[in-house]
Parts: C-alpha cells; sequence; structure tokens
C-alpha cells in the first residue's frame, strides 16, 4: 500500500516538473536514439547553457525509468568559467561497467535554481549485445508484455 503512494507520488511530481518547463534545450551531442556500451567515451556537446547567475553547474547522468536521483555528475563548472549562457561547451562522460543496460539521460542544473527551462541530451542506450539497438534496450518482460498486448 506504501508503495503505491510513492509511485502516485512519484507520478504527480514528474507531472508537475513538465508542466512548469517553458522549454527543453537539447545538446548537438549525443545525437536521439545513440547506443554506448560500458566503457566507452561519449562527447556531449551543449550549444545554449543555463544562466547560472554566479552559482556552481553540473551536468548529471540520469537513467530515464529511474527514481530521479542522479547516478553520477560527469562536470563541474565554476560560475567563473563560463562566461554566459550562450556559449558553446564540450565535455565527455563514461558510463561504469555498474549500470544496467538500459536509457540515460545527462540533464544541466545549476545549484539552488530551479529553472522553467531544461538542459538536456536526448536519451540514450547503454547496451552490452553487440549489434544491440535503442529500441531494444532495457525493456524488461512486464513492460515488453504491454507494449506487444497494446500494439496487436
Amino acid at each position: 500500500m506504501k508503495i503505491a503512494t510513492f509511485v502516485k507520488a512519484g507520478l504527480l511530481l514528474v507531472s508537475a516538473t513538465l508542466a512548469y518547463a517553458d522549454s527543453v534545450n537539447y545538446f548537438q551531442n549525443p545525437k536521439p536514439h545513440s547506443v554506448y556500451k560500458p566503457g566507452a567515451p561519449i562527447r556531449f556537446a551543449v550549444e545554449d547553457m543555463p544562466d547560472h547567475h554566479g552559482h556552481m553547474v553540473y551536468a548529471k547522468l540520469y537513467k530515464e525509468d529511474g527514481n530521479g536521483m542522479p547516478l553520477q555528475t560527469f562536470k563541474v563548472w565554476q560560475p567563473t568559467s563560463l562566461e554566459d549562457e550562450d556559449q558553446f561547451i564540450m565535455f565527455d562522460g563514461v558510463l561504469d561497467d555498474s549500470y544496467a543496460d538500459g536509457l540515460y539521460y545527462v540533464e544541466i542544473t545549476v545549484e539552488g535554481e530551479l529553472s522553467k527551462d531544461h538542459y538536456r541530451s536526448y536519451t540514450f542506450a547503454l547496451n552490452r549485445k553487440d549489434g544491440g539497438t535503442f529500441e531494444n534496450t532495457g525493456l524488461s518482460r512486464r513492460s515488453s508484455a504491454l507494449r506487444r498486448r497494446h500494439f496487436q
């Protein structure tokens, strides 16, 4: 019973967050539906950074169907290292071997600030299988069964 309450609260929080967002600014890289293997470097290219207002800026990794908590911080910028929100930034990240196959994204946030705009990567896949694709990554048996039932 308590788990259902937490799930409902999480869904409300996600809905409220999405309703609050004015826009989503996607990174130039990685491209949509990219697939990586553990340990492979990922190049992130951000055309527009958020306005930092003198605060620290973080690039954090999240699991697409996760609990909303970051798994890893790929990059931290000091306020003095960022000229303005329009500068082009590139940085690299590596997916740890301990992460499960699935769908992930990186979001850039400013310390202590809530923004109506989101700065994030397109969702990308971690897939250990040779020839693994974005579409067959991270699908549980339950979600696969639900998709088959829904589309038949």
